[in-house]
């Protein structure tokens, strides 16, 4: 079954990703995959909530960890005081390490009727190096596809994270104009707006169009395999 839950993923994140909405509209293919695998409503909804707060989670201590780092230069290219910047990094590096703390050992917290079952450290730690070889990956692609400038890839990390974060908190359909509108605040002064605005198309080509053609074909065959297993009248 493990080519399958790859698959899934797969089809999942990219659908999730360009559709917006990724815990309902990737969740929703995620549903009919995994209840044909056996797992119940309860199972298929605890894997969504882990991938949709590790991906979350992820983000947050990448984007903080990259700004607290080159928070001067950010500023300097966002015009904002990097007091401001760092302050903020701080407070969301101290709330993800006190999260981690307490759910070191696999920690249940219950809340009303609700119980939350807190990564333990070794999985917290996978959380994080995924999410950030994720978000590195595709900032690189979109750092590639810039011109050459005197914006430096950590400080052009930082911006990246910022705009993806953004972009996911609005539920836009890929964060579309969201994610531009703070590429644009962040670089304007260092990169001419045709120039920026064509990378990023091309990193859209590259990053949403071209993983969700794939993830449509794979899921058309998926489905197919499966009606010609079990034809219906």
């Amino acid at each position: 079954k493990k080519p399958s839950v790859i698959a899934t993923a797969f089809i999942a994140y990219a659908v999730g990703n360009t559709a917006g909405f990724g815990p309902l509209s990737g969740g929703a293919i995620r549903f009919r995959a995994y209840t044909r695998m056996g797992l119940t409503p309860s199972d298929i909804a605890r894997v969504i909530a882990f991938v949709t707060l590790s991906f979350g989670l992820g983000l947050l201590s990448v984007s903080a960890i990259s700004t607290l780092i080159v928070a001067p230069r950010v500023a300097s290219i966002m015009g904002v005081d990097a007091m401001w910047l760092r302050g903020f990094a701080v407070i969301v590096i101290f709330v993800l390490a006190t999260l981690i703390y307490v759910g070191r050992n696999g920690r249940v917290v219950q809340i009303s009727q609700i119980k939350l079952r807190l990564p333990d450290s070794r999985t917290s730690s996978r959380q994080f190096l995924v999410s950030a070889l994720d978000i590195a990956a595709s900032a690189s692609v979109l750092y590639v596809l810039l011109p050459e400038t005197n914006v430096g890839w950590p400080s052009f990390f930082a911006i990246y994270a910022t705009a993806v974060g953004l972009g996911v908190l609005s539920h836009v359909p890929a964060g579309l104009g969201v994610f531009e509108a703070v590429m644009v605040a962040g670089l304007g002064n260092a990169i001419s707006l045709d120039q920026l605005l064509g990378g990023l198309v091309l990193y859209r080509v590259i990053y949403h169009v071209l993983p969700l053609l794939f993830a449509i074909i794979l899921m058309l065959i998926t489905e197919m395999k499966q009606f010609a297993a079990k034809p219906v009248m």
